[in-house]
């Protein structure tokens, strides 16, 4: 139900701003949000301040809604024609989620410690993408 209002929003001002103006507008305010959660982490730790770093956060996924994820399908309807929209669609789809899957495992291969010293007692190597690929 949440979802719906964060990609309403860019649709009614996408007109009166531009596609790229929201682009960059939620990309400087997540950046801009990141760091403040990022910067005075501690702070947030305390149960008082908990209730901010929670909403600076939500604030966040709302922006990441409202840039990047609404502009991606504005942008598929303008740069493929009509007849071939839904085809074309579903290839940058398909290429976007075969760029997350190799990313994953590219970042599992080098987050890996080299020696069989250095790993986590308890953990075998690779543990992460075979309980991600299960669930």
């Amino acid at each position: 139900m949440e979802y719906c209002p964060r990609l309403l929003v860019p649709v009614a001002l996408i007109d009166r701003l531009g596609r790229f103006a929201i682009y960059l507008l939620a990309f400087f305010f997540m950046t801009v949000f990141i760091f403040a959660l990022a910067i005075p982490y501690y702070h947030w730790t305390h149960k008082e301040t908990q209730i901010g770093f929670v909403m600076m956060h939500s604030t966040t996924f709302c922006l990441a809604n409202f840039g990047p994820s609404a502009t991606t399908f504005v942008v598929t309807a303008g740069i493929f024609p009509a007849r071939l929209r839904s085809a074309c669609h579903r290839i940058s789809a398909a290429s976007g989620k075969l760029g997350d899957i190799a990313g994953a495992f590219g970042f599992l291969y080098l987050a890996q410690n080299p020696g069989e010293a250095k790993a986590c007692a308890g953990y075998p190597a690779g543990i992460g993408c075979a309980i991600r690929l299960l669930y």
